[in-house]
């Protein structure tokens, strides 16, 4: 995998409608390095059925220089994003991920996470 570095990230995942309806296939922090992976299963879910779909694109979202990382999830139904917003810090940025835990309203859970910089990897299915 090659990384693409995201010069803004609070841009880039606005274009992309919060990832609203993409599906987490798995969450990885790697506390040595401080580097938090999320194995999205189609960057662009949310344009599915539309258009201007430009076809599944499963990836990792990285984040690097992760500190304060909270996970607040239920995973026994799959987790789908129900948004995921960047916002700008002093100290870099904060990632917040409303999850809509296995398609039903009311059950919604978190990740939350402060960093410097981001990439995106694809990922082969």
């Amino acid at each position: 995998m090659s990384a693409e570095a995201i010069d803004d990230p609070i841009e880039f995942l606005a274009t992309l409608g919060g990832l609203q309806d993409a599906g987490i296939e798995s969450v990885t922090l790697d506390v040595a390095e401080q580097v938090l992976y999320l194995f999205i299963d189609d960057l662009y879910a949310n344009l599915e059925g539309r258009p201007d779909y430009p076809g599944e694109r499963p990836c990792a979202l990285v984040f690097l220089n992760v500190s304060g990382f909270r996970m607040d999830v239920d995973a026994s139904d799959g987790l789908r994003i129900s948004e995921l917003r960047v916002n700008e810090t002093a100290a870099g940025h904060t990632l917040e991920v409303d999850l809509n835990i296995g398609g039903v309203a009311g059950r919604a859970r978190n990740i939350t996470a402060s960093f410097a910089t981001m990439e995106i990897e694809d990922v082969e299915d």
